[in-house]
């Protein structure tokens, strides 16, 4: 595992050690050190699939919402 930033990654040794090699400090430089060999596009999403909500749920649970109409509430 590698701390990039305030986000933790999974990788394999050899990307790890690629890392390493490049001294990748941000986000922005992973991004650019990992991209398609044929597009634009990086390989390394925007988003991390464990990043959380800045608040904890509602203890009530959702808001209902009171709806469009009079007839609604």
């Amino acid at each position: 595992r590698v701390l990039i930033e305030d986000r933790l990654l999974s990788l394999c040794d050899e990307h790890a050690a690629e890392i390493q090699l490049h001294r990748v400090d941000s986000i922005a430089e992973l991004r650019e050190l990992f991209q398609e060999r044929y597009g634009k596009r990086s390989l390394v999403l925007r988003r991390s699939p464990l990043d959380r909500r800045v608040f904890p749920p509602r203890p009530e649970g959702r808001r209902m919402a009171d709806g469009r109409r009079a007839s609604d509430r």
